[in-house]
């Protein structure tokens, strides 16, 4: 193989052709430039036959400038965020198939694994306390989906916010004349959802935090009933203890 110069001043390569199987191009160290350490660069490979894995606890911004350089650079970004929203617009302009977004961050997986495997399989909680997180489900989707202005099948991890977990609870009470023990009982419900999700997604731990910091609301403690001493020497005289059923009282 030969080619001829590509501008005057450039030599010409020669190639023999039986010489092309041991054509090694020096693209190994090839890839993005995060930053320096000392005087050496910091790199992440981007061109090698499998994917790079990067973990990066940093804002946004710094996120989405690092993958449009890597998208400069023909790379394909796979994207895992409980703040999908933000990419939204990098997604729709880059590139068909470079930068994508799978589907981890969505909730509807996530919920059917928390009432399917964990409450059912994992802790074997009673039917009735399956049936309770399901039905505060039930109550929240929909009004999430209002609020966020999406479909309940599109919902993000990120659009159960904080604040929203909160107008939800607060409606529970106004609207619907739910009593403060019976919104405790929905907030447990979302918080354990919170920590389901957190531990096994690194990175909805600070989504998580911010759910499981709503408090709990203080409800009266229920009074303790009490029988007085004539009462109590009027029920234990009450049996007639000469027939076995009386003795079995």
């Amino acid at each position: 193989m030969s080619s001829g110069p590509i501008r005057p001043g450039v030599p010409a390569h020669v190639l023999p052709a039986d010489a092309l199987p041991q054509l090694d191009l020096p693209i190994d160290a090839g890839g993005l430039v995060l930053g320096h350490e000392g005087q050496q660069p910091v790199v992440v490979q981007l061109f090698r036959n499998r994917p790079t894995y990067l973990g990066l606890f940093a804002s946004a911004y710094v996120a989405r400038l690092l993958a449009f350089r890597a998208l400069a650079l023909a790379a394909q970004v796979a994207v895992v965020t409980p703040r999908p929203a933000v990419w939204q617009p990098l997604i729709r302009s880059a590139p068909a198939g470079l930068l994508r977004m799978p589907d981890s961050a969505l909730l509807g997986p996530w919920i059917r694994r928390f009432l399917l495997e964990h409450l059912v399989g994992e802790r074997n909680l009673a039917r009735n306390t399956q049936q309770s997180y399901r039905d505060t489900l039930r109550l929240l989707l929909p009004f999430a989906a209002t609020a966020s202005g999406k479909a309940i099948d599109r919902l993000c991890v990120e659009d159960l916010t904080a604040d929203r977990i909160r107008s939800f609870l607060l409606e529970l009470e106004q609207k619907r004349g739910c009593s403060a023990a019976t919104r405790n009982q929905r907030l447990a419900a979302v918080r354990s959802l919170a920590h389901f999700i957190g531990q096994r997604s690194p990175e909805a731990v600070q989504w998580c935090g911010l759910v499981r910091g709503i408090d709990f609301k203080k409800t009266p403690r229920p009074l303790v009933n009490y029988l007085e001493k004539a009462e109590m020497e009027a029920l234990l005289a009450a049996p007639d203890v000469r027939v076995p059923q009386g003795q079995r009282d």
